[in-house]
């Protein structure tokens, strides 16, 4: 019993020890931060999902620091985008070092409901997907992922709104 509990405690530890916060950025040798290899050409959307609209909107922001405002059709996924905002790589990584840490803490949330947010993160040069989605209910699970969503809506000009 005490060999099969060491054990455990074992791989308990050694799984903590290998689990590091990854940081989305590697710094040259000037100093300067850039984005690492894997999240070339990512995108990073939020936005709602209303189950009695036929639209989804949104935010979407890329690699290169624009933001765009984004409609899609449910029925013939038809996208209608327009771009309102750029910003700098520094606040880039702290959105993607942000967005990580949610996702270390809450990997995987599908609370489908009549009123859902959602965010999305796509690597393509890694193939990495994801969307989380939540319902109009503030359920515990969905609190790390409702707090990320707030934090990216500030990167949206005040006078677009929702």
């Amino acid at each position: 019993m005490n060999k099969r509990l060491l054990f455990i405690f074992s791989i308990f530890i050694l799984l903590i020890s290998s689990c590091t916060t990854t940081t989305p950025n590697i710094e040259d040798e000037n100093g300067s931060y850039a984005l690492s290899s894997d999240y070339k050409d990512f995108t990073l959307s939020w936005g709602y999902d209303y189950q009695a609209s036929n639209k989804i909107m949104g935010y979407k922001l890329y690699s290169n620091g624009k933001i765009t405002f984004f409609q899609q059709d449910k029925h013939t996924k038809e996208v209608v985008s327009d771009s309102i905002a750029k910003i700098p790589l520094k606040r880039i990584l702290k959105i993607l070092e942000y967005t990580n840490n949610a996702y270390l803490y809450t990997p995987a949330l599908n609370e489908p409901g009549k009123e859902c947010g959602f965010v999305e993160l796509i690597k393509p040069t890694v193939n990495f997907y994801s969307k989380v989605k939540w319902n109009e209910h503030k359920t515990y699970g969905s609190e790390t992922f409702r707090q990320l969503f707030d934090t990216l809506s500030t990167l949206v000009p005040p006078n677009l709104g929702k």
